[in-house]
């Protein structure tokens, strides 16, 4: 009896101390509501409803740079990540959106997100925040938008790397390039200079790390500073642009000016995919063609003009190897001689010693105009240690920034405008010339076939000379037809069934006269100068399907033979006579096919020009 009486009042007394922590939590979580509604109506000044506000907000004319601000309010900023969900209750939040020159509000959102991730419940009720006049809910739309600005940190150590937040304005999905802008353009204020500098290199040539050294050193980033920016692809959509490799794109960075930044111009880095990777010489001629087409599209989609051209390569490397050399040289052909006076050489890897690549580089006399030492490898190391040879990487880095950004503007910049008329007459020719090589090709096969036949004619001799019948196996061209991958243009021509341009950007049948296949007559009297008859460009279509020559060996019969030599009034012919024919046919492709490969050694030398 007395142990059961026991268990009773036992029982009481965790009945009691349930009741106690229920009512515990519902007083928090009025609490919490209370907090959450304050806090969403505090963020509405620095969200909207796009996942546009990391840049707009950074875009603000602040008096210092925002890792300064950061710096500033850094123990606020610790204090605004709760360690566990009791913390939730507890982050600073009035005292620290007191500081309103803090840009990006970072530890807004930071603790939005711990909020959002730990104390937003997945259904909670929606709760209205009023932005100007955009209304928008503070649940999953909220909840999202946070988690999106937040994974844009990493954290190294005590090192915080911020991600950039860049607008794309404009994409290319054929050629894969793009163009993503930080901050607004300067309207209204003085006028301010757009600077540019493409960048190519080898892969593993330390680019992509190279740019974002450029990004900490034009934001005014220092080594003790346990602060880092990172430029990276994002869009409108995240997601999606996340999935596109970085590696595959042409992607143009325009920083607008602010008045903290180092630089007191307008800069735009054009970042390349390297050159000379495990997909081969294939994969080399398609990055030109991208660098091309980014060249040649309008202003509004690409560039104007180019300041530098910065060659990025390993310093250390003893020679030049075969891709840094087809680098050096494409650039050559896209811009012409001349633009040696604006070729950079940006040294990665580099220590104190001169450069080896440079010896390399004299030796086959490349044109540059200088050149510059980095050493990016401690741009994201914790600045807190005590290592001096970092600071000293970090110094020699900093040094060559200072001196780089202040020369390349002075260089003269580099009109597209005759540039890609220059791009658009080679693309012209290199079309023409790879028809007049396909051609010369089937005439050189049409001079065997035929060759083959006049052999036949004669071993059949006494067959012909009695009208009888006979077989015979012989090699000749025939045309297949492949069906085009999705968002491929072709010309093809209707007389001919021949693929005279195998990838065209032209894609409305109403402008084919403009085809790099067509010469210069234009909409009036343009012809295509690659397929065998010539024909006008209004007898060329986009089709679904392109056409390809194979050789095979085929059966044939001595009527099939006869029907084509016959004459006219389908007499019987002797095998002299066939053979006769034979040969003048023969001596007339010899005779295409010197005129061919004369036009296409007139092209070949255009080119070389």
């Amino acid at each position: 009896m007395f142990i059961e009486l026991l268990f009773f009042i036992s029982f009481l007394f965790v009945l009691f101390g349930f009741l106690q922590i229920h009512k515990i939590r519902n007083n928090a979580n009025n609490s919490l509501k209370e907090n959450i509604e304050k806090l969403a109506k505090e963020s509405s000044s620095h969200y909207s409803p796009r996942p546009q506000n990391f840049s707009q907000n950074l875009n603000q004319s602040q008096r210092t740079p925002p890792f300064r601000d950061l710096r500033k309010n850094q123990d606020k900023l610790q204090h605004c990540i709760p360690a566990d969900d009791s913390a939730c209750q507890h982050a600073p939040i009035d005292d620290v959106n007191k500081n309103k020159n803090v840009q990006e509000k970072l530890f807004s959102f930071r603790t939005l997100r711990v909020l959002s991730e730990k104390c937003i419940p997945k259904r909670s009720t929606n709760v209205e925040v009023r932005n100007q006049d955009q209304i928008m809910t503070t649940s999953d739309e909220l909840r999202n938008r946070i988690c999106r600005e937040l994974m844009r940190c990493e954290i190294i150590g005590k090192m915080k790397i911020y991600h950039v937040n860049l607008k794309q304005v404009f994409c290319n999905q054929k050629y894969k390039f793009r163009k993503l802008e930080f901050g607004q353009p300067n309207i209204g204020t003085s006028v301010i200079k757009d600077k540019v500098i493409l960048l190519v290199g080898a892969t593993g040539s330390g680019k992509s790390t190279l740019i974002n050294s450029m990004i900490n050193y034009v934001f005014g980033v220092e080594f003790e500073d346990n602060v880092r920016f990172k430029l990276v692809i994002e869009g409108i959509d995240s997601q999606q642009n996340q999935a596109q490799s970085q590696t595959t794109w042409i992607t143009a960075y325009t920083i607008h000016h602010q008045k903290e930044f180092k630089v007191n111009y307008n800069l735009t880095i054009i970042d390349t995919p390297g050159f000379g990777d495990t997909k081969g010489i294939k994969r080399d001629a398609e990055i030109m063609k991208q660098i091309k087409a980014f060249l040649t599209a309008p202003v509004s989609q690409g560039i104007g003009h180019i300041n530098a051209v910065g060659i990025v390569a390993q310093s250390s490397l003893p020679r030049l190897t075969i891709t840094q050399k087809y680098i050096f040289d494409q650039i050559l052909a896209l811009f012409g001689k001349d633009i040696g006076e604006n070729i950079y050489l940006m040294l990665t890897f580099a220590d104190g010693r001169t450069p080896q690549v440079l010896n390399g580089i004299d030796g086959v006399q490349m044109p540059y105009k200088d050149y510059f030492k980095f050493n990016n490898s401690v741009i994201f190391e914790d600045s807190s240690t005590e290592d001096e040879l970092s600071k000293m990487f970090w110094k020699m880095g900093m040094k060559s920034f200072d001196i780089f950004f202040n020369l390349f503007p002075t260089t003269c910049a580099k009109s597209l405008t005759q540039t890609k008329l220059v791009l658009e007459e080679r693309e012209r020719i290199e079309t023409q010339v790879e028809g007049l090589q396909f051609r010369v090709k089937q005439g050189l096969n049409k001079l065997e076939y035929l060759k083959q036949l006049a052999q036949i004619v004669k071993q059949h001799n006494a067959d012909i000379t009695r009208n009888k019948n006979f077989t015979y196996e012989v090699e000749e061209d025939s045309i297949d037809k492949h069906d085009l991958e999705p968002n491929t243009y072709v010309t093809n021509c209707l007389i001919c069934n021949f693929t005279c341009h195998p990838s065209c950007g032209i894609t409305n049948d109403g402008e084919k006269y403009r085809c790099s296949a067509m010469d210069a007559g234009g909409k009036a009297n343009a012809h295509c100068k690659v397929c065998r008859k010539g024909c006008h460009w209004m007898q060329h279509r986009n089709m679904g399907y392109y056409f390809t020559i194979k050789r095979r060996t085929v059966k044939k019969t001595f009527n099939q033979l006869k029907e084509r030599y016959q004459d006219a009034n389908g007499k019987v012919i002797s095998a002299q006579m066939i053979v006769h024919k034979v040969e003048s046919e023969y001596e007339t492709v010899q005779a295409q096919i010197i005129a061919i490969t004369e036009e296409l050694r007139k092209s070949i030398n255009k080119l070389n020009k």
